[in-house]
């Protein structure tokens, strides 16, 4: 029981870790605040790129919640970090 609970925990934390990246990716392409470059500067005056934006808080609160649930499930299968000197 408690191999098939580390893999699947494993499973959670490595699926949620790919979400994380690609939730972080869309909020960095999202954001008005960073340019990337000249050509998302451009793009940010465009209409599909005003309609994507439109969804921007709701990729960022998608983004912590994955981030919240890979925490927990982290120290669910590892343990809480043990503090050594």
């Amino acid at each position: 029981m408690t191999v098939f609970l580390s893999v699947v925990g494993l499973r959670v934390i490595f699926i949620t870790g790919l979400t994380n990246l690609l939730f972080g990716l869309l909020v960095l392409f999202s954001c008005r605040w960073v340019p990337l470059t000249r050509l998302t500067k451009g793009l940010q005056k465009s209409r599909i790129y005003m309609q994507y934006y439109r969804f921007h808080t709701c990729i960022w609160r998608l983004f912590w919640i994955s981030v919240a649930i890979q925490r927990a499930v982290r120290h669910f299968v590892s343990g809480l970090p043990v503090l050594t000197r």
